[in-house]
């Protein structure tokens, strides 16, 4: 009985460009995979170590309660020792999380390699826009501060209901304020306010956005519209965004217990100076 002819049962070969491009492509699609694990996992160890320094912080609030100097000066000391450890670890995400993003641009070329590999192209891509906020995006800019608020601030107090918040967001931000939108494809996905001076009102992401470089983004664009100067307040209880800031060479200048704003919570001042022309 005769055979299919060979053409027809084997394959062609492919060139042997074509076979060192599908190479490269599965290599590049597999380091990339790896990147993302060891970014992932330095993520949960710099989240582990924000719940760390957070009942650290309590327990030295605690003790200064009781006012008395030996607990207090060992919870110093603990929450100290805390920090340093938290900025260590935010440290090694950071680094983590930056060489990812190196490698995706390196990788754009080969984006055909594997879906997951395609998502890491597209999140790193430049198709996320920052551009002022428009009346249509009220409701889009007060859903993502509700979402942020909740998951950066679970232990605070909000003075207002998530109605009061749409409402606010729609008649007097937007409107009223030089409010900037994160739009990703149609979606907004992050929002920066600055009052007409040089106050940093309202800087906050969707939760699912944080660790990606789109904070450090709208703070540039933050001091390119304020080169003389920003000053924000935010919770004592937020050292992750404490953090933030003195990365971004903000200082802290004062501490009050919360009297002044609507949450009663504790806060913390900080202000940022450009260099000495």
């Amino acid at each position: 009985m005769a055979g299919l002819p060979e053409e027809t049962t084997r394959p062609p070969t492919p060139p042997g460009d074509q076979i060192v491009a599908d190479a490269e492509d599965v290599l590049a699609d597999a380091w990339v995979q790896v990147l993302i694990e060891v970014r992932d996992r330095s993520q949960t160890k710099a989240r582990g170590a924000d719940v760390r320094c957070q009942r650290a912080q309590r327990a030295l609030d605690a003790a200064l309660a009781l006012r008395q100097p030996g607990p207090i000066a060992a919870a110093h000391a603990d929450l100290e020792q805390t920090l340093l450890a938290a900025d260590v670890a935010h440290d090694l995400y950071a680094r983590a999380d930056h060489r990812l993003a190196a490698e995706v641009e390196r990788a754009k070329s080969r984006c055909a390699g594997s879906a997951r590999l395609r998502n890491s192209c597209a999140v790193n891509s430049d198709g996320l826009v920052l551009r002022r906020a428009t009346d249509s995006d009220a409701t889009g800019v007060a859903d993502v501060w509700l979402r942020s608020f909740a998951a950066a601030l679970p232990t605070v107090r909000r003075a207002h209901d998530d109605a009061d918040v749409r409402g606010f967001f729609a008649d007097v931000v937007v409107p009223h304020h030089e409010t900037w939108v994160a739009d990703d494809g149609g979606t907004v996905v992050g929002l920066l306010v600055l009052d007409d001076g040089q106050e940093l009102e309202q800087l906050y992401l969707d939760p699912s956005w944080r660790g990606r470089g789109l904070g450090d983004r709208f703070v540039d664009l933050a001091k390119r519209r304020r080169p003389d100067g920003l000053g924000l307040w935010t919770f004592q209880v937020n050292l992750a965004a404490q953090r933030f800031y003195r990365r971004h060479g903000f200082v802290e200048v004062e501490r009050t217990d919360g009297a002044g704003n609507e949450e009663r919570e504790p806060d913390v001042r900080f202000i940022w100076l450009p260099e000495a022309r």
